[in-house]
């Protein structure tokens, strides 16, 4: 007879998967390129994100001080609103009631975790634990991103992850845990 596994865990992407940040990412970029008179990238150009925001901007603008930017990005930084993924506020609820425990593992910084959570009305309460870049001893697609998962109680082979990019799913795949791809 197969055995069954019961996913008891389910661990969340932030950025694109629980709260709809690519939009306001780009026109923010888009904005302050223009005005610091820098080349303006595309929509395509910035669907590329590395494993921190400032090497992808070193990316994007690789003899570039990028101070300036960087600077006027906080300047700017809550005129821009990150709402959550239709459906997911709700859907959160659902399996918090059905007894799972639920975590975030993302690449975004601390920097701006709690006011892109609270725009989107995600509370921090709801999760057993939020792990952010500096939380984890590797990003994403390394699967020792999910180590502080681990070290909270959960098992790799009871757990689950929902991403949007393909990194999610190689930490995923490579850490035995089950994964579930969201097409934002």
């Amino acid at each position: 007879a197969r055995s069954r596994c019961v996913i008891r865990a389910l661990s969340f992407d932030l950025d694109d998967t629980l709260i709809d940040s690519f939009s306001p990412y780009v026109a923010a970029h888009q904005r302050i390129a223009e005005e610091l008179r820098m080349r303006v990238p595309s929509h395509e150009e910035l669907v590329v994100y590395l494993d921190t925001w400032e090497r992808t901007l070193a990316r994007l603008w690789p003899d570039a001080d990028l101070g300036p930017f960087m600077a006027r990005y906080a300047e700017l930084t809550h005129e821009y609103h990150y709402p959550p993924i239709d459906g997911v506020l709700d859907s959160l609820a659902v399996l918090r009631e059905r007894g799972h425990r639920l975590w975030i593992v993302t690449k975004r910084s601390r920097r701006l975790l709690g006011l892109r959570m609270q725009q989107a009305g995600l509370s921090a309460d709801h999760f057993q634990g939020i792990f952010a870049f500096e939380d984890q001893p590797v990003t994403k697609p390394d699967p020792r991103c999910f180590e502080p998962v681990w070290r909270a109680g959960a098992r790799p082979e009871q757990s689950l992850y929902v991403g949007d990019r393909v990194d999610d799913q190689l930490a995923a795949s490579a850490a035995g845990m089950v994964f579930v791809a969201v097409s934002t």
